[in-house]
């Protein structure tokens, strides 16, 4: 039996091995590609293959979603602290999701999109539209 139990030893050793490369293998394989620095507008950008005039336009919307989204965001702020409070205001939350501030937000995300799709191609809307279907996934 002495003589058996280093090789047992050595054995599941070696199993041990081979399932944990089997299994860095396996999870390098599976990966998600690393989104752009630009993240997923950036890949959207790159799917629609732009032209410079469109990505000339395209920069400009960018830019402006930028804008819309900093100034949206101390409200967003205001939002969360009110949402976590023991005692939230309904009023305040409602307001956030229903109030003038926030059509005005999604009136203004409309026109964006809206001027963005005018620069595309019909080939291009289409891929957009698959685009825009895809569910997005939480970054890991």
């Amino acid at each position: 039996m002495k003589t058996r139990l280093p090789w047992i030893l050595l054995a599941v050793s070696l199993a041990f091995n081979v399932f944990f490369i089997g299994g860095f293998l396996q999870a390098h394989c599976h990966r998600k590609e690393v989104p752009p620095p630009g993240g997923r507008l950036e890949t959207l950008a790159k799917n629609l293959n732009l032209d410079a005039a469109q990505r000339q336009v395209f920069e400009q919307l960018r830019g402006e979603l930028e804008q819309h989204r900093s100034e949206f965001a101390a409200k967003r702020e205001a939002f969360i602290n009110e949402l976590v409070k023991d005692k939230p205001n309904q009023k305040i939350l409602e307001e956030f999701f229903v109030g003038k501030d926030a059509k005005q937000q999604r009136l203004a995300m409309l026109g964006l999109m809206q001027r963005f799709v005018k620069i595309l191609t019909p080939a291009q809307r289409g891929i957009l539209a698959r685009e825009l279907k895809r569910p997005r996934t939480a970054p890991q």
